[in-house]
């Protein structure tokens, strides 16, 4: 994906608010950390570390990273919105304690421009 592209991408998934949040965060890991999608359903809660007054980490693969603000925002309110399904996993599937399945997650972020070129 060109530069333009993918900066044009990275700013609606920060701040587009008709996008559902879980999929602007998947999407941001996905554009940003050039995280796989069939890594993304699958990252548990536990994956983000939010502490107080310290930044926001994610643990992808052995090691975690610190999250960029506004990044860390997002995924902040993601982990911590009441309206998430309850359950470990950071984007939970229809089936209750199963994460989305890769490919409804690649459906619903190719449909706002996040493809795997992202």
């Amino acid at each position: 994906m060109p530069h333009g592209q993918r900066v044009e991408l990275v700013t609606r998934l920060l701040h587009d608010d008709t996008i559902p949040l879980d999929d602007r965060v998947a999407g941001l890991l996905v554009a940003l950390y050039a995280q796989p999608v069939t890594r993304v359903c699958r990252l548990p809660t536990t994956a983000i570390t939010l502490d107080d007054g310290g930044p926001t980490r994610i643990r992808l693969g052995d090691g975690s990273i610190e999250l960029a603000e506004p990044v860390a925002r997002r995924a902040t309110a993601h982990l911590t919105n009441p309206a998430r399904r309850p359950g470990p996993w950071l984007f939970p599937g229809r089936t209750p304690g199963q994460p989305c399945s890769a490919h409804a997650c690649a459906q619903r972020l190719h449909a706002h421009g996040v493809t795997r070129a992202a």
